[in-house]
């Protein structure tokens, strides 16, 4: 069975993970769905690794959005180029 991962943050306007998990439930079976929730964009790299290494994920979504500073921008950079490398240096 695919296991599917998904990480979001615990402070989000909106679910985003819980309209992810209902999309992938009306779409079909044969996957599990694990769901990793941190505080904020720049934990999800974590999230993301622990979910791939650990729980032995085929595939993971990020879902966090960004505030509207400048930091949080670059942050959210930061955290997208992470997550992109988690998956080849496990």
């Amino acid at each position: 069975m695919k296991k599917i991962g998904i990480a979001d943050t615990t402070f989000a306007r909106y679910d985003m993970a819980r309209s992810a998990i209902n999309e992938l439930e009306s779409t079909g079976t044969g996957f599990q769905i694990l769901r990793y929730t941190v505080p904020g964009i720049k934990d999800l790299p974590v999230a993301c690794k622990k979910l791939i290494v650990e729980q032995g994920c085929d595939i993971v979504m990020a879902l966090g959005m960004p505030g509207r500073k400048r930091l949080d921008k670059m942050s959210a950079r930061i955290a997208s180029r992470a997550c992109q490398e988690s998956r080849s240096k496990q």
